[in-house]
C-alpha cells in the first residue's frame, strides 16, 4: 500500500509516525542515561516476575481490554462513532502496517511514559500525562483520552509489580493490533 493519499483523504503517515515514536524511543533512554539509569526496561528497585509469566500476563490483559473494546464497538454506538473517526484519520491499512504502527507505539511510548517518565513523577503523573496526550482533534475522542489514562495507570502498575515492561509492551501492542484492525477494516 502506498503511503500517500488524495488529497481529501486525511490520513495519518506510516513514516511520521514510525519516526515519532523512534524520536520518542531516543528520548527516553536520554532521560534514563541523565538520572543515571539507562536500563529502562526495568522498574528500579522491584522484584522482577519471571518472563513467562509476564508474557502471558500481557497477553491475556491485552486481549480482554481487545475483547471489552469489541463488546463496546457491538453495543455502543458512541464506540462505533468513535471508530469511524479513527478509520478517516487512519484509512485502510494493510497488516504489516498496522503491526509495524502497534509495535512502534508500544514500544515507544512504554519506554517514555513507563521505562523513563514513571519512575522520575510516579505512577498518577506519568498516567495522566499519557492519557492526556491522547487527546483527539475534537470532543468526539474525550472517551479516548479517559481510556487511555486508565490503561496508562493499569500499565503503569504492571510495570511496578512485574518489575520489567515486557507484559506492559505486550499488552500495549496487542490492544493496539486489535483495535487498530477493526478500525481500519471500517474504511
Amino acid at each position: 500500500m502506498n503511503d500517500d493519499s488524495p488529497a481529501d483523504t486525511p490520513k495519518l503517515s506510516l513514516r511520521l509516525a514510525v519516526a515519532s515514536y523512534a524520536v520518542l524511543t531516543v528520548i527516553a533512554f536520554v532521560w534514563g542515561a541523565l538520572r543515571g539509569d539507562a536500563n529502562l526496561f526495568v522498574y528500579p528497585g522491584a522484584t522482577r516476575w519471571p518472563w513467562w509469566l509476564n508474557i502471558a500476563l500481557g497477553l491475556g490483559f491485552g486481549l480482554a481490554v481487545v475483547a471489552l473494546t469489541q463488546i463496546a464497538h457491538r453495543y455502543l454506538a458512541f464506540t462505533r462513532a468513535l471508530s469511524d473517526e479513527f478509520a478517516k484519520i487512519l484509512g485502510p491499512r494493510e497488516d504489516w502496517e498496522i503491526a509495524l504502527l502497534a509495535g512502534t507505539s508500544g514500544i515507544g511510548e512504554e519506554l517514555f511514559f513507563r521505562g523513563a517518565m514513571q519512575p522520575s513523577i510516579g505512577l498518577v503523573a506519568s498516567s495522566l500525562i499519557f492519557g492526556l496526550l491522547h487527546i483527539g482533534p475534537d470532543r468526539r475522542f474525550i472517551v479516548w483520552t479517559v481510556f487511555a489514562i486508565a490503561i496508562g495507570f493499569i500499565f503503569g502498575l504492571l510495570f511496578r509489580y512485574t518489575g520489567d515492561l515486557m507484559a506492559v509492551i505486550l499488552a500495549h501492542f496487542t490492544i493496539n493490533y486489535f483495535n487498530l484492525r477493526l478500525v481500519t477494516r471500517r474504511v
